[in-house]
């Protein structure tokens, strides 16, 4: 068997699913190249490549010759769409702070552990894999025709249902900050739409209503690609302290370090910072600087002010004295801030 003789009588549909592909595939070359090297960014960056596969994955099937040819290639790029919920899951749990990052990757170990079994399932053909030819869609794979091949689609559908659901309740929790409340938003609703594709057109049409499914999950993953780019451009992607892969040692100075967003709102506190402000274990995120900060008299609070003005207009200060009031005494404090992004 021959595994390269592909036809041209679907190439539109061809290109349909494959310049998609590598546009995901371009934007996870932009991802690794021009942020700063954590989790969070490398789990977006693999959450991206696996979207890109399962297109390429789509858009090979569009030009095979035959069956065999195109079961051959469906168990190459298996991968893409069985990786594509956990690496959903993660990247939810690491954007909304739902658990620190270590022990994100300890908890997700028991998604991904699966997802390596799946795909040594599916690619020694356990169960028969059965492909029904389309004129536009070319070779479909129905996964409708056997129970464990049901399962496996309904794990990747109830991950990424989870993962949508800690997106929008994230989103939810920053509406009061526009900036990164709708940024979060917007990446919540490009992976919401093929959570969607997926769930409609390639489990419920063939297996509640016994129809043929359309694999058009793969096409909805460009909305995933086009809300990222964005919030890379106009809302950034990610905030502060996602960007920060030093917070352990930001919480060992014996000083206090407080970032806000151009709209004053918290995005990040040391550990030093929360004791010396007696913040206890207080959600910063929906607060504004100014909620938390208790100035020894006016004129501190306005040169306060206008300082943090200053910087978010990508100006510098440097050892500005001001005076606070924390538990009831009187604190002079000396204040130095710059632009960070």
């Amino acid at each position: 068997m021959n595994y390269f003789d592909f036809t041209v009588g679907n190439i539109n549909a061809f290109y349909f699913a494959f310049i998609p592909g590598l546009t995901g595939l371009g934007l996870v070359i932009y991802i690794l190249v021009s942020f700063p090297r954590n989790r969070l960014v490398n789990v977006f960056g693999l959450l991206t490549l696996a979207g890109s596969i399962w297109q390429f994955s789509d858009s090979i099937a569009r030009i095979c010759a035959n069956e065999t040819m195109a079961d051959f290639w469906d168990g190459v790029f298996c991968i893409g769409w069985l990786f594509f919920g956990p690496l959903a899951i993660h990247f939810s749990l690491l954007y909304s702070k739902a658990v620190k990052s270590n022990m994100a990757t300890l908890l997700l170990g028991m998604i991904y552990v699966p997802a390596f079994g799946f795909v040594s399932i599916y690619n020694m053909h356990i169960f028969p894999h059965h492909f029904t030819f389309f004129k536009f869609w070319g070779w479909v794979n129905n996964h409708h025709q056997d129970q464990l091949d049901i399962f496996m689609m309904s794990w990747v559908g109830i991950q990424l249902i989870i993962a949508t659901a800690i997106l929008f309740i994230y989103s939810y929790k920053l509406r009061e900050d526009k900036s990164l409340g709708f940024q979060s938003l917007i990446i919540a609703i490009g992976l919401a739409i093929p959570t969607t594709g997926l769930i409609v057109f390639q489990f419920m049409l063939p297996v509640v209503f016994k129809t043929d499914a359309v694999p058009v999950t793969s096409y909805l993953i460009t909305f995933l690609s086009i809300s990222t780019v964005t919030a890379l451009y106009k809302y950034k992607l990610f905030s502060l302290s996602e960007l920060i892969d030093s917070e352990l040692v930001l919480d060992e100075l014996p000083v206090a370090v407080i970032s806000i967003t151009d709209t004053g709102a918290i995005s990040y506190v040391n550990k030093y910072g929360i004791e010396f402000l007696a913040l206890g274990d207080t959600d910063l995120q929906q607060k504004h600087l100014s909620g938390v900060l208790n100035y020894a008299s006016n004129e501190y609070m306005a040169s306060f002010t206008s300082a943090c003005s200053q910087v978010i207009q990508g100006g510098f200060v440097k050892n500005l004295e001001s005076s606070l009031v924390i538990s009831d005494q009187t604190y002079f404090v000396s204040v130095s801030a710059s632009p960070l992004i």
